[in-house]
């Protein structure tokens, strides 16, 4: 009950502690669903994997929403604004919708120059630079101290 809670609202803050262990929750759970989904595929019918490649989409994409909740409640500790890690959210969208339309490659070919290659490439680079930077902020780095806009500090309360 607690964790429907924590889940259907984005408010508050969390520490870095909660952070991780909730970070490595949603991500445990993730590999369970897809190692679960490949054993069952390979019981079933050895020669086809479409259906785990396929399952392991869903479940990466519902991780989505958990682990923009915990990145939402980080950055509130953080002082940073909801808006923030929701344009962090929409790069990542936008580049696997525009995956799936075929205007982007999900791993492009280093030898070969076209401008599908170019602009993956590109995209790829955006998105792991934004990606680590949101990384060491989010995970590394403590929170604000004593009561913000988003809340009291976690950390008040120990």
């Amino acid at each position: 009950m607690k964790a429907l809670r924590f889940f259907s609202s984005l408010d508050g803050r969390i520490g870095r502690k909660t952070f991780w262990l909730l970070s490595v929750a949603v991500l445990v759970a993730q590999f369970l669903a897809i190692f679960v989904a490949e054993l069952v595929a390979v019981m079933l019918s050895p020669e086809t994997s479409s259906i785990t490649d396929w399952w392991a989409e869903l479940v990466i994409i519902a991780g989505f929403y958990p682990q923009f909740v915990i990145d939402v409640k980080r950055g509130h500790d953080r002082n940073i604004s909801f808006w923030v890690i929701g344009v962090f959210y929409a790069v990542i969208i936008v580049r696997y919708v525009l995956i799936l339309l075929g205007w982007l490659v999900r791993w492009p070919q280093q030898v070969v120059f076209s401008a599908k290659d170019v602009s993956s490439f590109i995209a790829i680079m955006i998105v792991g630079i934004a990606s680590i930077a949101l990384f060491i902020e989010l995970g590394f780095r403590r929170g604000r101290i004593g009561p913000n806009q988003y809340g009291p500090d976690p950390l008040a309360s120990r």
